[in-house]
């Protein structure tokens, strides 16, 4: 069973933040961060949902580590676990950039540390969270005796949104070689990336068609319905013949992505979202794609649960004073963001 770890950005900018401070003798500053829990079809999914810096009074005079912290800041982070149901992890900052790495001191003081928690809350994982500048890598313990797990995936969510997958890898896709300029890893990012899609309508089958093309590889795709006549003049890759043969929308979809790429993954649901289990929390990114408020707001909730970040889609064509006009919209969120990015156009004859 695996673990997932998402970060927001602002929350980790905060962390780093107060690690750079300096200290009166202590080389480096140590801090908690406590993570509440949400399952996973795949496993489970920690979420930071506060931090607690260390005390400047709680630092020990230790000149053979970079900080030594003494028993009153264990038992604040301690009692923080106690009196909620949280995975605590042990967090400091390496100052380089790239992925991080435990050292023989980072791995010998977690493991005469992290065993603590579990006097507390012996039902919860808990473990050791290592911030570069730029990236960052956790490990975690199950229980007192064994050994720590490398977090395989962590994600940082902000813009951009950085999936930090340690066997992310992709042989080079000579059908992407025209955006090589967005990074030398891009097609591993892209190949490993699970997008969920909520609606395959007129909306969401244009994202289906423009996400397989751009190297996505991994899809959710969620839709009850099935193709009807009226769709046709606006649902990418639906027939004739399946309108008549009632088609289902996820089938489409799924056909159009197997016929660009063969090689994706495709999770589909006929269902209501809703309804099918924890399969939304699983994806990095969920677009919505439904028809109304209600359903948006669903949709959002949840994505902003489980720190996904969500843009929205929709347009819409309305009648006034006798002139047709044609609105749409495009708003997304990124959990730890207090803002909606709102971009709106209306077009006219005119």
């Amino acid at each position: 069973m695996s673990t997932q770890l998402r970060i927001p950005k602002p929350f980790i900018d905060n962390v780093r933040e107060d690690l750079r401070r300096p200290h009166e003798f202590a080389f480096e500053r140590v801090g908690f961060t406590f993570c509440r829990s949400g399952t996973l079809k795949s496993g489970n999914l920690l979420l930071p949902i506060s931090y607690n810096a260390v005390r400047d009074a709680d630092y020990l005079r230790d000149g053979t580590v970079g900080a030594r912290i003494g028993s009153g800041a264990i038992r604040i982070a301690m009692q923080q676990a106690l009196d909620n149901e949280v995975t605590v992890l042990h967090v400091h900052l390496h100052p380089h950039k790239g992925r991080p790495g435990m050292s023989a001191v980072d791995s010998s003081e977690s493991q005469k540390l992290i065993p603590s928690f579990f006097n507390v809350r012996p039902n919860r994982p808990h473990g050791a969270l290592i911030l570069s500048e730029d990236s960052a890598a956790a490990w975690l313990w199950t229980n007192k005796q064994d050994r720590p797990i490398v977090l395989r995936d962590v994600s940082i969510i902000g813009s951009p949104v950085r999936l930090l997958r340690r066997e992310a890898s992709a042989a080079p896709n000579p059908s992407l070689i025209r955006q090589s300029f967005l990074g030398t890893d891009v097609d591993a990012i892209l190949q490993t990336a699970k997008v969920a899609i909520v609606g395959l309508g007129g909306g969401g089958s244009h994202i289906a068609q423009q996400l397989v093309h751009l190297g996505i590889g991994h899809f959710l795709l969620f839709d009850p319905d099935v193709v009807h006549i009226s769709n046709l003049n606006r649902l990418v890759g639906a027939t004739l013949a399946d309108a008549v043969n009632a088609t289902k929308k996820v089938d489409v979809a799924e056909r159009y992505i197997a016929g660009v790429n063969p090689g994706a993954v495709v999770e589909r649901f006929d269902a209501k979202w809703q309804e099918s289990g924890f399969a939304i929390r699983e994806a990095d990114v969920v677009f919505g794609c439904v028809d109304t408020f209600l359903a948006r707001q669903e949709v959002e909730s949840t994505a902003r649960r489980y720190f996904i970040p969500y843009i929205d889609i929709g347009m819409d064509v309305t009648k006034q004073d006798g002139k047709h006009y044609t609105a749409g919209q495009v708003r997304s969120r990124m959990s730890g963001y207090v803002w909606l990015r709102l971009c709106r156009m209306q077009l006219s004859h005119d």
